[in-house]
């Protein structure tokens, strides 16, 4: 079985724009957050859904792509950890009535007098550094995971990087299973680089884990957008963070209702007050005739198709209840048919759908990357 395809070939020449979508992401602060919303993307076609724990699944691959170089730098061999095993030196200060080595005699002479009625000592201890396992602990089982989960659709990969990661369960399983697994903060990691191998290898393998759970900007733009299966879900959340933006830039307040993707959200995800009037935004709007109480055209048109039935709505929707409506619909392709025939044809009938009882005017747009749309 051979690696699956990173990139699509035709999506190549096309820059998805960050602006909208660095918006959206400084509203979260958990990777959950971001796999939720890009699993709540609807395609096209009824049968493609990505579960939340998929896309995560296809950015650990390119996360263990990225740090296939460091892994191989690790250990491999279970002894080589033993043998580099972290201690650190422990002072502690004591008083005793008799000598203590090392020992403070200015202290002893400042408190007890002389001859010292007692004497204070500072006696040093060697214990492992438990930060330094405490990280190895947390590496070695986060990689195991991943290896073992990414196995499934990329092999060779795994095939490559498999020995330093079993060595590194290995190593854990058998001398630091009673060690608490704890992602390591800055300062951990900083000591880590300077303590040599392979300390300094594992601060660089664990950097980019942390990194990746809460960093969503490189989440995105590094692990995610490399995959052109998924870039198009960041391009229709770059929209929808670029209206957000635009609301707050003419002075109204948003309010968010519910997660993106937390389930099938009855409601529209947001509200916004603009002026003395509250709008709802919607994110794939497929609920907004059932919302709305009002008849769909569609599902009235399709009854007497045999096929899985589902409702139509757009990417994005901003509702102005009974009176006006606004739809986006995001293309993301190179090619100017799907961009320009679908979308006129999805857009067509999103203003026909909000004619039918919510909106009373209503404009709807096809939202394409800038190299295939190029003037309104």
């Amino acid at each position: 079985m051979g690696e699956l395809p990173a990139t699509r070939p035709e999506l190549a020449g096309l820059a998805l724009p960050r602006r909208g979508l660095e918006q959206l992401l400084r509203g979260w602060n958990s990777d959950g957050q971001l796999f939720d919303a890009l699993s709540a993307v609807k395609a096209d076609d009824i049968e493609v859904k990505w579960s939340a724990s998929a896309i995560e699944l296809r950015a650990a691959r390119v996360l263990l792509e990225k740090m296939e170089s460091s892994l191989l730098l690790l250990p491999g061999e279970v002894g080589t950890w033993r043998e580099n095993m972290p201690v650190t030196t422990t002072s502690a200060r004591e008083v005793s009535d008799r000598p203590l080595r090392p020992m403070d005699w200015a202290t002893t002479g400042r408190r007890y007098g002389w001859p010292p009625k007692a004497f204070v000592g500072h006696p040093r201890s060697r214990v492992k550094d438990e930060s330094a396992l405490q990280t190895l602990a947390w590496t070695a089982r986060k990689l195991g995971r991943m290896a073992r989960d990414v196995r499934a659709i990329a092999p060779l990969l795994v095939g490559r990087i498999e020995h330093p990661v079993l060595t590194m369960v290995d190593v854990v399983k058998s001398d630091l299973s009673d060690v608490e697994a704890l992602p390591p903060d800055r300062i951990d990691l900083r000591s880590l680089a300077h303590s040599g191998r392979p300390w300094s290898s594992l601060a660089m393998v664990a950097t980019s884990l942390v990194r990746a759970e809460t960093d969503l900007e490189f989440l995105a733009f590094e692990l995610i957008e490399p995959n052109t299966d998924l870039d198009w879900r960041l391009f229709h959340l770059s929209v929808l963070g670029e209206v957000l933006a635009t609301v707050r830039s003419l002075g109204g307040n948003v309010r968010w209702n519910a997660p993106l993707g937390a389930g099938e959200s009855p409601g529209p995800q947001f509200q916004l007050t603009i002026g003395q009037c509250l709008w709802d935004l919607w994110f794939e709007a497929s609920a907004a005739a059932r919302y709305y109480q009002v008849a769909s055209p569609y599902k009235a048109a399709t009854t007497g198709v045999s096929s899985v039935q589902r409702a139509i709505g757009a990417d994005i929707l901003l509702c102005l209840p009974g009176e006006r409506a606004l739809m986006l619909e995001c293309k993301w392709s190179a090619f100017g048919s799907y961009v320009g025939r679908d979308g006129y044809h999805q857009a067509s009938s999103y203003l026909i759908e909000a004619r039918s009882g919510f909106a009373d005017n209503a404009w709807s747009y096809v939202i394409g990357p800038e190299e295939v749309v190029r003037s309104r």
